[in-house]
C-alpha cells in the first residue's frame, strides 16, 4: 500500500478522505475477487490508504471516522502533531491546511525526508514556490499542486503535460470564486458591492476577512503559479501587478450593462518577444470590463474559466467549479494517483 497523511479535514479534507475510502475499498474488493476486472476508477487508488489525519480537530474528526463512508480509513492516527503524522512513513503527505505557514515549514520537512507532497495551497505556493520546487528536485521527489489553481479546473496539468510541446504566449482567468459572485450579485440584482460581500460572507463564498479575494492576492497567487509553469521562470505574486474590486460601484456597472458589458476580476499573464527573460513577461490582476456573451461574461457563482493562447495550439479554453469540496478533492487525488502510477507501480 502506498500511505498518505493528510493535513488538514476541512471541505476539501473530509471529501477526499471519503472518496479515497469509498472508491479505494470498492476497487480492492473488485480486484480481489476478480484480478482482471475492468473500472473507471484507476488501478492506482486501490493502492492508497491514508494512515494519519494531522487536525486541530482531533476529537471531532475522530467521530468523523466512524462514520461508514469512511470505513476504509477507520484506523488512520489522527492527531494534532506533525512530528506523530511523520512518524507513521508516509510516503504522500497530502497538505490542505491553507496559509503559509505552518504550511511551508510542513511541506519542507517532509520533502527533506524524502516525502511526495501534494498541495492545494496557491498561497505557500505563491510566496515560496521557487524555493519549494527547487527541495522537491533535490531530494528527487513530486510537488504537484493541481487543486492550488480552478480547483476542478485541470489547468496545471494542462500547461504541464497536454502544452508541453507548445510556446504559451499568454494566460488570461477568472480565478477567484468570491469576487465572481459578488460581481455577478452587484451586475444581476444591483446590489452594493457591501451588501454583495455581506451575502457572500453569509453563504460561505467569502471569509471573515475576504482581503485576499477583493484586493486580487488569491488570483495574484494563482496566476503566478501557472506563468511560472509556462514561461519556464521562477515567478511570485509579488511579480503582478495586483488591482482588486473594492472601487467597482453600481453606477460603473450600470454604465456598464448599457454597453452589454460585464466587469470580471482578469488574472493575466502576457509574454512578450521571444526572450524567456523576466522583463519580457506581464503580469496583472485587475477588474476587467468584457462582452455579456463571452466565456468570462457569462461565469456565475464560483465557476472559474481560463484561456490559454498558444503559438500551435492557438486559443483553448477551460472552465469548470473553482471551490467546493468534491471538486476540488477530485483534482488532489488526480495529483495522487500520478504518483502512485509513476513511483510505485513498476
Amino acid at each position: 500500500m502506498v500511505k498518505i497523511a493528510l493535513l488538514g479535514f476541512g471541505t476539501i479534507g473530509s471529501s477526499l478522505a471519503r472518496i479515497i475510502s469509498e472508491d479505494g475499498m470498492r476497487r480492492r474488493e473488485q480486484l480481489k475477487q476478480n484480478p482482471n476486472s475492468k473500472s473507471s476508477i484507476s488501478d492506482a487508488l486501490a493502492q492508497v490508504k491514508i494512515v494519519a489525519i494531522d487536525t486541530l480537530e482531533v476529537e471531532d474528526v475522530k467521530k468523523k471516522l466512524q462514520e461508514p463512508e469512511y470505513a476504509g480509513i477507520k484506523d488512520a492516527l489522527v492527531t494534532d502533531s506533525f512530528d506523530e503524522t511523520l512518524a507513521t512513513n508516509p510516503d504522500i503527505v497530502v497538505e490542505l491546511i491553507g496559509g503559509v505557514e505552518p504550511a511551508k515549514s510542513f511541506i519542507s520537512k517532509a520533502l527533506s525526508r524524502r516525502i511526495h507532497i501534494v498541495t492545494a495551497n496557491k498561497a505557500v505556493l505563491g510566496v515560496a514556490g521557487e524555493e519549494l520546487r527547487n527541495l522537491a528536485v533535490t531530494n528527487n521527489v513530486e510537488l504537484l499542486y493541481e487543486a492550488a489553481v480552478g480547483g476542478a479546473v485541470p489547468i496545471v496539468r494542462a500547461i504541464r503535460h497536454s502544452l508541453m510541446g507548445d510556446k504559451i504566449l499568454s494566460i488570461e482567468g477568472v480565478l477567484n470564486g468570491t469576487t465572481n459572485f459578488i460581481l455577478d450579485k452587484m451586475t444581476s440584482e444591483g446590489m452594493d458591492y457591501s451588501d454583495a460581500l455581506r451575502q457572500a460572507q453569509e453563504l460561505g463564498f467569502a471569509e471573515a476577512d475576504p482581503t485576499s479575494d477583493v484586493e486580487g492576492l488569491d488570483p495574484a497567487a494563482k496566476i503566478s503559479i501557472l506563468a511560472s509553469l509556462a514561461f519556464g521562470r521562477d515567478l511570485s505574486m509579488n511579480d503582478v501587478k495586483t488591482e482588486g474590486i473594492t472601487a467597482i460601484t453600481q453606477g460603473m456597472i450600470i454604465s456598464a450593462k448599457s454597453d452589454h458589458l460585464v466587469y470580471k476580476l482578469v488574472a493575466k499573464a502576457v509574454r512578450h518577444g521571444c526572450s524567456d527573460g523576466n522583463d519580457n513577461i506581464e503580469l496583472s490582476v485587475a477588474p476587467m470590463l468584457v462582452p455579456e456573451k463571452s466565456a468570462f461574461g457569462e461565469l456565475t457563482g464560483s465557476m472559474n474559466a481560463v484561456e490559454v493562447v498558444s503559438e500551435y495550439s492557438t486559443k483553448l479554453t477551460f472552465f469548470g467549479p473553482g471551490a467546493g469540496g468534491d471538486p476540488t478533492a477530485s483534482a488532489v487525488l488526480a495529483d495522487i494517483i500520478e504518483i502512485v502510477s509513476k513511483r510505485f507501480v513498476d
